[in-house]
């Protein structure tokens, strides 16, 4: 196992460290490691009522993300395309997501459009660390070539 697990371990380092033990050791599972950074930070913690660490090793935009992936597979000219919130939701439920779950996607995605996603980001400016896009569009491609 990835990380000694004890009574004293939070359920949120528990689960990361059995991600990471299942996930890390395999091609493309490497990010399980910036996962089990945060847990084993928020292991260390004591606080009383709530907190939140963000894990962020990069901050680029969705379009770049979809240009820096589409180079890696052969496809340069792959765009990051924005559905309209009804088409996406239906979308969703037609594979199978439940109406809660969907909802939720799509609220997710519409404050990543309009910037509310990434406010409190741009306010505290956490610590960057980790992986690249670069990096992980090269893993993702590899794992794109080995399933296409």
């Amino acid at each position: 196992m990835a990380k000694k697990i004890s009574s004293d371990s939070s359920l949120f380092a528990v689960t990361v460290a059995l991600l990471v033990d299942r996930i890390g050791r395999r091609p493309g599972g490497r990010w399980a490691a910036d996962l089990l950074a945060a847990a084993e930070a928020l292991d260390t913690l004591s606080f009383k009522g709530h907190s939140y660490v963000y894990v962020i090793s990069d901050l680029t935009g969705t379009d770049e993300i979809a240009s820096l992936i589409g180079k890696q597979i052969g496809v340069p000219d792959l765009r990051w395309i924005k559905f309209p919130a009804a088409d996406m939701k239906r979308a969703l439920l037609s594979f199978g997501f439940a109406e809660g779950a969907a909802n939720d996607y799509v609220e997710m995605f519409a404050t990543l459009d309009t910037g509310l996603l990434f406010e409190d980001i741009q306010k505290t400016k956490p610590k960057i660390a980790g992986r690249s896009i670069e990096d992980f569009a090269k893993t993702w491609a590899a794992a794109y070539r080995r399933n296409a």
